[in-house]
């Protein structure tokens, strides 16, 4: 027990692999958690998440090392490393967990809400909930307009269904 609570300046190979990790889990943290932009639904929240918590435990370990290195009393005790080295090892095990059970089902949650036809289903199964529908006018392409002898003129421009396909042809002539 001497061996972990004994404080000691020196920095062994082992102590220098160590605060090595500490660096590259804080800047693994600092990517994943603000440089990675991940517009997936699931993805991007959870490796959001795992960022902070790597660079929390990266952090608190360069802290500790610099501390350290610097000699300040308390800080130089072994069993720091220790510590810090097993909350790593439980969020190493949380995130096995979690990417085994919670983060499938959301996938899979996801994946079912993107299929092509799961939208209009939902159309089709509620508008069955509302029962028959009246029957519509059917609609026609093209414009009958009446001159001063009321003679039809045929249109020359189709009737638009919506307004969206009037800026979207509109847009289009303008480009020509």
């Amino acid at each position: 027990m001497d061996y972990f609570t004994t404080f000691t300046t020196a920095f062994g190979p082992y102590a220098w692999i160590f605060f090595v990790i500490q660096v590259i889990l804080a800047v693994a943290g600092v990517y994943l958690g603000f440089v990675r932009a991940d517009a997936h639904q699931v993805r991007g929240p959870a490796l959001k998440r795992l960022g902070y918590a790597l660079l929390a435990l990266g952090g608190i370990g360069v802290v500790l090392g610099a501390l350290r290195l610097a000699a300040v009393p308390p800080f130089t005790a072994r069993y720091w490393f220790y510590i810090l080295a097993i909350l790593e090892i439980a969020l190493a095990f949380f995130v096995a967990f979690y990417s085994r059970t919670t983060y499938q089902e959301q996938m899979a949650a996801a994946s079912r809400s993107r299929q092509p036809g799961a939208r209009s289903a939902a159309r089709s199964t509620a508008r069955a909930a509302q029962g028959p529908r009246a029957p519509q006018a059917p609609r026609r392409a093209v414009e009958t307009r009446h001159n001063d002898e009321g003679m039809p003129v045929i249109a020359a421009e189709p009737v638009s269904m919506s307004k969206r396909r009037d800026s979207r042809r509109d847009r289009k002539r303008r480009k020509r």
